[in-house]
C-alpha cells in the first residue's frame, strides 16, 4: 500500500507521481519554477522524475531548472517512506545544498563560471 495515500498499491511510479500528494508536490515545484524562471514546464513525469528537459531553453535557465528538480527529488526521497511530504524549508535547503556543491565543484576545477554565477 502507498505510504502517501494509503489507498493504492505503492509502486514506484504511483508513490512518486500518481499519488494525489505526489501530484500536488510536483505541481508546487512546477509553480516555483514558473515563478523563478517564467517558464511553464509541461507536467510530465519524464521531466520531474528523470530530468529529461526538452525544449530550447537558455543554458542558464536549463541549469537552474534541472537543479531545482534534482533538489526536489532529493527532498522527496528523504520523505518517501511516510505520509508527510517535504516541507518548503526542506526543499529550499536542498536547493541551497545543490548550489553550494556546485560552487565547490567549480572551485575544485578552477572554473569560476558556474551556472549559478551567470544568474546573479
Amino acid at each position: 500500500t502507498c505510504w502517501k495515500c494509503k489507498q493504492m498499491r505503492g509502486t514506484f511510479f504511483h508513490t512518486w507521481w500518481l499519488s494525489p500528494k505526489s501530484k500536488k508536490y510536483w505541481k508546487k515545484i512546477r509553480l516555483w519554477i514558473k515563478e523563478i524562471t517564467s517558464i511553464q514546464l509541461e507536467f510530465k513525469p519524464e521531466i520531474f522524475l528523470l530530468g529529461m528537459l526538452k525544449g530550447d531553453y537558455a543554458n542558464e535557465m536549463k541549469y537552474l531548472i534541472l537543479h531545482i528538480i534534482t533538489a526536489a527529488r532529493i527532498a522527496l526521497a528523504q520523505c518517501w517512506k511516510g505520509e508527510q511530504m517535504p516541507t518548503n524549508n526542506l526543499i529550499t535547503q536542498k536547493i541551497l545544498d545543490c548550489v553550494e556543491m556546485d560552487l565547490l565543484t567549480q572551485k575544485l576545477r578552477n572554473n569560476e563560471d558556474s551556472g549559478y554565477n551567470s544568474l546573479g
